[in-house]
């Protein structure tokens, strides 16, 4: 491993979820297209269900504050000024 992929010290094997060998079945017999689009949708759907948590945790935050929480939280905290 060069040291650009090194795993961060924390890390731990066992926190990774392993898939179920239907789930592998099925992702193997989507093409690239239907898999992009599978995790298209994901995301928009991670974004909007953290937009509600966030508005909920924060009514006084107008748009542009709520977009930049939303952003610091997938992206990481230290990847958007604030």
């Amino acid at each position: 491993m060069t040291e650009s992929t090194q795993l961060p010290a924390d890390f731990k094997l066992s926190r990774i979820e392993l898939l179920h060998p239907v789930v592998i079945s099925i992702l193997r017999q989507m093409t690239p297209a239907e898999k992009f689009r599978l995790a298209s949708r994901m995301h928009t759907q991670a974004r909007e269900m953290l937009t509600h948590l966030l508005r909920s945790q924060h009514p006084e935050w107008d748009e542009e504050q709520l977009q930049k929480g939303v952003c610091r939280r997938l992206l990481g905290k230290d990847s958007i000024p604030a």
